[in-house]
C-alpha cells in the first residue's frame, strides 16, 4: 500500500506540474483580475499540495516501520453505493437547468447525505437546505453568476 500511495503522489504531482505551468501559458492573471488559467491553475496549486502531503505521509510512514495492516483499497469498498452516487450525478447533471440550480442540488445532497451514511431526516433536509442557500450566495449574490432557475421559476 506505501509504495501505491508513493507512486501515485508522484504521478499526481507531475499531473499537478503540468497543468500550472500551461496554465501559466494560457494566463493566469490576478485575483482582481483573472486569467483564462486562473482556476486550472489554484487547482493544479492544490492538486501539487495533496500530492506533496501523501508523499511525506508515505515517507514518515517509512521511517516510523508502520506495518501495513490495511487490505488493498478496493476490497473495503461498497460498489452499490458508487454506483448509486455516480447514477444521482448523471441524473443530477441532466435535470439541472430544468429542475433549477436550487432544488437540484439541494435533493442531490439529500440523497448523498442518505446514500452515503443514514442520517436523520432533519439533519438530512437542514444540510440539503444550506447547501442549497449556500450555492445561491456564493454564485448568484457574490459571483452574479446567472444560475437556471428550472420551472418554479427560483
Amino acid at each position: 500500500m506505501e509504495r501505491l500511495d508513493r507512486w501515485s503522489g508522484l504521478f499526481w504531482l507531475g499531473i499537478a506540474v503540468a497543468v500550472c505551468v500551461h496554465s501559466v501559458n494560457l494566463g493566469v492573471g490576478t485575483f482582481r483580475e483573472p486569467g483564462i488559467a486562473f482556476i486550472f491553475f489554484w487547482c493544479g496549486v492544490a492538486l501539487g499540495i495533496l500530492s506533496l502531503v501523501l508523499l511525506m505521509k508515505t515517507y514518515l510512514d517509512q521511517k516510523r516501520g508502520t506495518p501495513e495492516s490495511q487490505p488493498g483499497p478496493i476490497l473495503n469498498v461498497r460498489w452499490s453505493k458508487v454506483g448509486d452516487v455516480l447514477f444521482v450525478l448523471v441524473v443530477y447533471a441532466l435535470i439541472f437547468e430544468w429542475v433549477g440550480a436550487l432544488l437540484s442540488t439541494a435533493l442531490l445532497m439529500a440523497f448523498l447525505m442518505r446514500a452515503i451514511e443514514v442520517k436523520k431526516w432533519y439533519i438530512v433536509a437542514s444540510f440539503a437546505l444550506a447547501s442549497a442557500v449556500s450555492i445561491y450566495i456564493l454564485f448568484k449574490v457574490l459571483l452574479n453568476v446567472r444560475l437556471p432557475a428550472g420551472f418554479l421559476g427560483f
